[in-house]
């Protein structure tokens, strides 16, 4: 079986160039096999020397994501409970608002025509 990168050597040094080429791709050659099938070394898997250690930090960026995500539910909730406090206090103060001007143009104009305690007491 050929590697991929002898498959072009098959086809055009077939039967011609009977050792292997002389490149540095290739370490060994076979002799059982047929003339032109090279094999080409195992490529060996590739795994940074320091896997333990990244594999930590990608733990470690998982966790903290985690307990973002939770701050984040925490804070939508503090929101919420701000805007429904907020929209309490609006209602609140509209209603405030409304009583002062009806104290002020409906009873105020009928106060009027009473005298005030300070009148009432002399002191005026």
């Amino acid at each position: 079986m050929l590697c991929p990168r002898a498959a072009f050597l098959v086809g055009s040094f077939h039967g011609v160039f009977p050792g292997p080429p002389a490149s540095s791709h290739w370490e060994f050659w076979v002799p059982s096999t047929p003339v032109g099938a090279y094999f080409c070394p195992p490529q060996p898997q590739l795994t940074p020397p320091n896997t333990p250690k990244l594999v930590s930090e990608v733990e470690e960026l998982y966790k903290s994501i985690t307990a973002l995500r939770e701050k984040l539910l925490q804070a939508e909730q503090s929101l919420r409970n701000l805007k429904d406090i907020h929209m309490s206090l609006e209602k609140d103060v509209t209603a405030m608002t409304n009583s002062v001007f009806i104290d002020r143009q409906k009873c105020m104009a009928h106060r009027t025509c009473y005298p005030t305690i300070l009148q009432l007491a002399g002191y005026q």
